[in-house]
Parts: C-alpha cells; structure tokens; sequence
C-alpha cells in the first residue's frame, strides 16, 4: 500500500487509512468479499496517455485476461491490422503510433521513459528447452495487450481505477490482497464476480502464526 500523498486533505487521509486497514484484514483472512466501469469512457479518451496510465482490469488467470484483452481490442475504431508470426526450424542447437510492415512504432506512456517513441521489431525466440532434435524458431513481435493484466504481473503497481475480475476465486495465498492494494481507497476498486455474491479468499494463517 502507498499512503503517502504531500497534498493530501484529512478526508482524503482518512479514506486512505480506512481502506488500508480494510485490504489488510482482507489479506489476514477475517473479512468476506461480496461490476467493472474501469474503462466506461474508454472509446472516447482513448489517446489520454493518464487514462491509460491509471487503470487496468485484473484477473487470476491468462485465459481471463486474454478475453478481456480482445473484448477491449474490439472496442478500438479503425481498421484491424493482422500481423502473422513465422516459425522456422534449425538444426543448429504500450499505445500504437503506426503500423508498418515490419516494426510498430509505439509511445511509452510510464514510467522514466514517458512520452518516448520506440521502434518495436520483430524478433525471433527459441525455446530454452527442447525434446526434439531441431529447435523451433518463432520470429513475432514481443507485444502483448494490458488492459487487463494477471494479479501477479500487478504486484509493484499503483493505480487510480483497478477492476477485479473473478469469474473463478484467487488461487493461492494472497493474490486477493495484492489486487485490492493496487488501489489507494475502496471507491477506486470494483469487482466482478461470477452469479455469486461472495469469493473465496485463499489465506494461509498458519505462515502469520509463525511469525
């Protein structure tokens, strides 16, 4: 959790304070969970680099993640580029400003290198492992869509909106708490859950009691 605001008021301190309590009894087990308007006016602020910046839908699983992705993908005006990865064999062991034939060139919207525009080729990856007697070269560019994002990948992140998506519960110890303290107050958190009304919350107590 990140608290510290230089400007904050005392309201806002307050509310800062309630939900940190809050995310904690959630990740100590003792409080029950019971949808998602993170990118409501997305259409429409869709070259705002601080909209995108500061939201993201979470998920526990990449196949969640992955269909949320192409949901917002099919929300983009314009005409679809495809680009096809190529695989070969050999027997020796961000926000898109265009889209040419063979690299992408993109804006970094975070971080220290905000506002940078990068040329993003494609390269070629080969496993690092291998049970056949030729190695399998795929040549494609190392791009992959962050509206939505796995919890895990989450961790480190501080974020103005935060959607939680859990058509299934967490499934590991924590990862409950970890989306909720992306956010800084419980008004910037929406869940969706799955036609229930409550999620399991995965919390091993035994590793507190160790402590």
């Amino acid at each position: 959790m990140r608290l510290s605001e230089e400007q904050s008021t005392s309201i806002e301190n307050r509310d800062m304070s309630t939900f940190a309590a809050w995310v904690l009894e959630v990740g100590n087990g003792h409080v029950p969970m019971n949808s998602i308007e993170i990118y409501i006016d997305f259409p429409y602020k869709l070259h705002e680099d601080s909209y995108l910046e500061q939201r993201a839908i979470l998920a526990p699983r990449n196949d969640d993640v992955d269909h949320i992705n192409l949901q917002m993908l099919d929300m983009l005006p314009g005409e679809t580029k495809t680009y096809f990865s190529a695989d070969s064999a050999t027997t020796d062991r961000t926000e898109p400003w265009g889209l040419e034939r063979r690299t992408i060139r993109a804006s970094i919207i975070t971080r220290t290198n905000k506002g940078e525009i990068n040329c993003i080729p494609r390269i070629i990856m080969s496993p690092s492992t291998n049970k056949w007697p030729f190695i399998l070269n795929k040549r494609q560019f190392p791009l992959k869509l962050a509206f939505a994002m796995t919890i895990n990948k989450s961790q480190g992140q501080t974020l103005s909106k935060v959607g939680i998506f859990l058509p299934k519960p967490v499934f590991t110890h924590g990862q409950l708490y970890v989306a909720l303290s992306r956010a800084t107050s419980r008004a910037r958190v929406k869940i969706l859950l799955s036609k229930k009304e409550h999620t399991r919350n995965i919390v091993f107590k035994e590793l507190f009691q160790a402590l």
